[in-house]
Order: structure tokens, then sequence, then C-alpha cells
């Protein structure tokens, strides 16, 4: 069923609350029987250019949820295109939207969200930005999704997207749903995965991939982000630290051969290969950006080439051919040949065995050379970007940079009690940092009672509730009652208890665990979902570290962007880990 109002004269709230009455209707005509088996459908829904607003598009998406929802297990529609193109939506609506995508997550092929008025600068558009795309985490044949002309100002929306990304399930096109046939074997794992020979043995699997996946079969793992095989982001007012991040994702993205079977030729196979065409970009459309400079222009471009790397494929050559024709020839002399001719064939043979050894060797070397060498050119590039941006913007210009800056100074005053002043961390108030440390120090020495002398569990021993005021946000910490700590309305995932694998740390306030002290200073520098695990772990050690502010000194002849740009690099928090 193709529901499409283009052609309509209504537009505004008034056509959101129309749609959802059609919508309403057609779903009760599905259900009215008393036995209800409604053929089900494919639902495509057309709103290009109608001004909904987010008001009408919330009451358009009240009416869709209601059709997608199942009854007794059925369902009288499935969602499988939406346009919502030039409609002022904001990040308000992509919240809302998340709910559409989870109900339709395994029909979903197309979605338009072009030339809307999504900005993300707020906290709050930040977190509904993250939301929708979250909700994408286990779509399975998203081909397409249009951010393009959308107003995203600045780093934070592509911050957002890396973010998410990372996190999302890794693709492998390799796996198959149906196919029996086995792409690992004990002489693939044999081989360094990053050789020529790899990679030439890599690309002949995805063109087998792809020859299954023009039969029908199903690729086992092959859904969120990392999957949908064209992104469009291009007039998004990508600047260069946008860039920078979303170089993260690109460089491990597969290009739409690996990630989706060949379309019929038809306006939506033309428009997807126009991207191409148009734009040199291949699934991920990121130009034009105006405002990249040549800096970002660079970045991307070579992260295209570690991109190639990455997924053995060609750009200019589609799949590279599996008949043996990457196989190398070696160039004798006639006196080599004579010689060659003369020698018995086992000999022949061993010649031939070496000097294919030699050329592998050789084409392996290159291979090695010309991807060291992207690599140092990425790491440039970005170096370049990320002092830029910490100079031009500041660190709280990036959530990861700030939350991290500020989660190593809260540790700092935990674990020393004092504070360089030439430092360039973030500057944080020690008066409730202070009241914390002496909540866990009482509890702590509850904690540390001996079992005789432990309140009986139904006597109440609980301590007040201490309140971190920090960031614009209140964060309780964790009550003791008897002989373990509780965390309640918190969101440190710690429970203590008196027990064998307790183990104190005395070099720690109160001697309570560095864990908990880690979960506590994420909490505080609301860093939760934004700072890894082995990020915090390392923003522990180097606050614990003596040495680290010895090296930090040796930088105060150095501007502050560079002093925090190193600080940064020495606890791994430039960037975001990538899931592997």
């Amino acid at each position: 069923m193709k529901l499409n109002y283009k052609n309509r004269k209504s537009d505004g709230p008034k056509l959101g609350q129309i749609v959802a009455k059609d919508l309403r209707k057609q779903t009760k005509q599905c259900f009215a029987k008393s036995i209800p088996r409604p053929e089900i459908s494919p639902l495509v829904l057309e709103l290009p250019g109608k001004k909904l607003t987010d008001e009408g598009c919330l009451s358009m998406i009240e009416g869709l949820a209601e059709t997608l929802e199942a009854r007794n297990g059925v369902s009288p529609n499935r969602l499988e295109e939406l346009h919502l193109s030039g409609n002022d939506l904001t990040t308000a609506s992509l919240r809302a939207l998340a709910k559409i995508i989870k109900l339709a997550q395994l029909e979903i092929v197309d979605l338009d969200l072009s030339n809307n008025n999504i900005t993300v600068k707020s906290d709050q558009e930040a977190c509904d930005f993250t939301f929708f795309l979250e909700s994408l985490r286990h779509c399975r044949v998203l081909r397409r999704l249009d951010l393009s002309h959308n107003n995203l100002s600045g780093p934070r929306a592509f911050e957002c997207l890396t973010r998410v990304y990372v996190k999302q399930p890794v693709v492998e096109p390799l796996e198959l749903e149906e196919w029996t046939g086995s792409y690992t074997s004990e002489e693939d794992k044999a081989v360094d995965g990053d050789s020529t020979a790899t990679l030439t043995e890599r690309t002949r699997k995805l063109s087998l991939c792809a020859e299954h996946m023009s039969k029908g079969t199903y690729l086992k793992r092959r859904e969120g982000l990392r999957a949908v095989p064209y992104i469009i982001l291009n007039d998004c007012s990508m600047t260069d630290c946008g860039a920078l991040f979303l170089s993260y994702a690109l460089e491990k993205h597969y290009f739409p051969p690996q990630l989706m079977c060949p379309l019929k030729a038809g306006p939506q196979a033309n428009q997807l290969d126009e991207y191409h065409l148009r734009t040199g970009c291949w699934g991920v459309v990121y130009l034009p950006n105006n405002a990249l400079t040549d800096n970002g222009l660079k970045l991307l471009d070579k992260a295209e080439d570690a991109r190639r790397e990455f997924t053995g494929i060609e750009e200019e050559m589609g799949y590279l051919p599996s008949n043996g024709s990457q196989e190398s020839f070696v160039m004798v002399s006639d006196q080599q040949v004579d010689e060659d001719e003369r020698s018995s064939p086992s000999s022949r043979d061993t010649l031939r065995r070496m000097s294919n050894a030699l050329d592998i060797l050789r084409r392996r070397s290159m291979h090695d050379h010309r991807k060291h060498s992207v690599g140092l050119d990425i790491e440039n590039y970005r170096k370049k970007i990320q002092r830029s941006t910490l100079e031009q913007c500041g660190y709280d210009s990036v959530d990861l940079w700030q939350c991290a800056l500020k989660m190593l100074a809260i540790a700092r005053v935990l674990f020393n009690r004092d504070r360089d002043e030439n430092s360039p961390l973030p500057v944080v108030d020690r008066m409730p940092i202070m009241q914390m440390m002496d909540t866990h120090l009482n509890a702590s020495s509850a904690t540390a009672s001996s079992e005789a002398d432990l309140p009986h569990p139904s006597a109440t021993a609980s301590f007040t509730t201490a309140e971190l005021n920090s960031n614009h946000a209140t964060y309780q910490v964790a009550q003791c009652k008897g002989a373990r700590f509780i965390h309640q309305n918190t969101t440190v995932p710690i429970i203590l208890e008196e027990n064998d694998d307790f183990e104190r740390d005395p070099d720690l306030v109160g001697e309570l665990p560095e864990d908990l002290w880690q979960g506590i200073t994420l909490q505080a520098a609301g860093g939760k979902d934004i700072v890894s695990e082995q990020q915090q772990k390392a923003i522990i050690y180097y606050a614990r570290d003596k040495t680290s502010e010895e090296l930090e000194k040796g930088d105060l002849g150095k501007p502050e962007a560079a002093q925090l740009w190193w600080i940064l690099q020495r606890i791994g928090c430039l960037a975001y880990e990538m899931r592997t």
C-alpha cells in the first residue's frame, strides 16, 4: 500500500492528523472481521515538503504506531519506506520516530529525513539525536538513511553519530545465514590479517558473498548503522571537527556492494548510483559540505584510502577478479630460462615456488609500506584538527574530551586532595567531592566492622544519602545498611559485600576499591555512556600516577590547547574506542 500525500492541498499539523486518521481507518478495516486475519501489506508513506512540523509529525506517528503494532500476533502493515523531507522537523520528532523504527526494524528499507530543521546544539537535542540513532541498532534491511540538507551545526551531531556507531554490532559480510560454506580455515588464521594475500583472499570471498546475496541469501551479521549501505550527510554544515569524528566510522564502513543485493534498474537504483557519480562518495556521502577546510577534506580522503585497505576492495574496479589474475610474474633473463629448461622438473618447480614466494614478500612489503603511510597521514591530519579544535572551541566543545578531563580532575581531588594551580585541567568544586568522600569513608567503617558488631538485619543502620550536585545534575551515592553498600537511585553499578572476595585498597580514601571510586568519578563527570571502561581505567591510573604531574610540568611552556591534547593522548581519550 502506498500513501502519497505529495499532491494533497492540506499541509502542516492538520495533514499529520489526516494521515493518522487514514491509517487508523485502514487498520480498522483490516480487523473488522471477528477473527482478524488481514493480509500483511508493504506500506510506503510519502510526505515530502508538507511542513508537518513536530506537532503534525507526532500526530502521524501515533496513527502509524497503531497500524504497525501487532494484535494477536498479526499486524496489517509493514513499513518499508518513510519519506519526511521538507517538513520542518527537529530532533523532537526523531525521538518520537524511534518507536516506529523499532516496530519496523525488520522491514524498513528507506528513511528520508532530509531538508528539515534538525540541529544538534543543546544537551537535549544531542540526547534526542542519540536516542534516535540507537533505535537503528537492530535494523536488518535499512538501505538508505538520508540526513542531508539539515543544519546540524558543528561537530556534536557527528560525535553522537560516531559514539553510537562504534558501539553497534560489527558487520561481517562474509557470514551468511543460509550458506553452509565456511570462510574460516586454519590457513586463513595463519596468514597475517593485513597481508596482500589475505586481502586478495578476502576480495575473492566477497565476490562469492555477492553471488549468494544476489540469490537472496541473508547476511548473518548485518544490522545497525554499520550495515546501512547509504548514509547521506551532504550539506549538513559539517566542520573539520565533524569530519574528525566521521573519519573513524568512515574507515571501517563497508562499501554498498558488500552490504546489499544489486538493485533492479529503476528510479531508486539510479538515485543511489547518482550519489557516487555526483559527489565521488560511495555509500557514505559527505560532500559537499562547504564548512570543511583543506585539513578536513584531506582527512576524509585519507580515511577513504584506509577504508579500501580495510574492506579489500578497490573503488575503481569493483570486486577484484577471483580467477587468480592477481598473481604476479617474475622477470628472468634468457640465460635463466635456458638453465631452467635444462633442469629437472623438480628443480623447475622449486625455482617457480621460490620466485612466487619472493614476489609475495615483495608485494606484502609494498602493501605494508602503503598501509603504514596512510595510517601516518590520517593521524597527522587528526592531530591538526584536534589541536585546532581545542584552541578555537575549547575542550568542552567535545563531549568525550570534556567528560574525560573533568573525570581526571575529580579523581585527582579524590586521590591527592590537592590541585596544582598551573594545571590546565578543569576546575571542579572540591566541597561536594569532599562530602562524598566523607560519606563513603563513614560507610566503609561500617563495612569493616566484625560480624558480631553488625546490627540485626531488621534494624535500620543507614547513613544519610549524600547528593553530589555536578554538571547541573544530582547524583545520589550509596547508602550503607548493615555490612553492605546498596546503590539506590544511582547508576553506579557496584555493590560491596563483606566476603572473601572483598579487597580494600590502602592507598585510596576509606580503603575502598578503585572500581567504586572509578564509577563515582564517572558519574560526577557526567561520562556515563561516553567514556569507555578502558578509558575510565586509564584515567584513574593516570590520576594515581605521581609521575603524570611531572610530565605535565614539562609541558607548562606550551599553549594550553597543546597541554590538554597531550593529557588526552596519554589517557587515550582523544577518540571513541571502536568495537571490533
